[in-house]
């Protein structure tokens, strides 16, 4: 997933990060040229005046944007989400608790998928409907693999 590019202060061009969905792995990319990685999420970039600036990108479950962090100073590379839409981008994994293993799988799936949603640019009643529409795919899903397990 690719972010919107931000303007730095000091930095040499919009800023974009492209983060593996899966893996959560981070690319970095200053005025479309990706700069090279010096760990998981960090990364040496040079800043106009010519020196080095470290670079951290940081992402959590409950925020879908990364959020770039030089020295002190952190930059929003997206909205933050209601808290309710929060709840609702993590309510598939209420499935862990509910179904094991199997509803742990089948809840994370739904939340890679909320993740998109919630990343997108429609407005938040319609990604509301569509992550309680996801969920209630996923729980159809589990209850149905469930069932099926139990009647072979």
């Amino acid at each position: 997933m690719r972010t919107d590019p931000i303007a730095i202060p000091d930095l040499d061009g919009p800023v974009v990060v492209e983060q593996n969905l899966w893996s959560g792995k981070p690319r970095l990319l200053v005025g479309s040229v990706e700069v090279p990685s010096t760990g998981r999420r960090s990364f040496s970039v040079r800043t106009r005046e010519g020196s080095s600036v470290e670079v951290t990108v940081k992402s959590t479950l409950v925020r879908p944007f990364p959020t770039i962090q030089i020295g002190e100073r952190n930059f929003e590379t997206g909205p933050a989400l209601p808290v309710w839409l929060v709840i609702l981008m993590l309510l598939p994994l209420g499935l862990l608790v509910m179904g094991g293993a199997l509803g742990g799988a089948i809840g994370a799936l739904g939340v890679v998928v909320n993740t998109i949603i919630a990343r997108s640019a429609w407005g938040g009643v319609a990604k509301a409907l569509t992550m309680l529409g996801v969920f209630a795919v996923v729980l159809g899903l589990w209850f149905s693999l469930g069932l099926a397990a139990r009647l072979l």
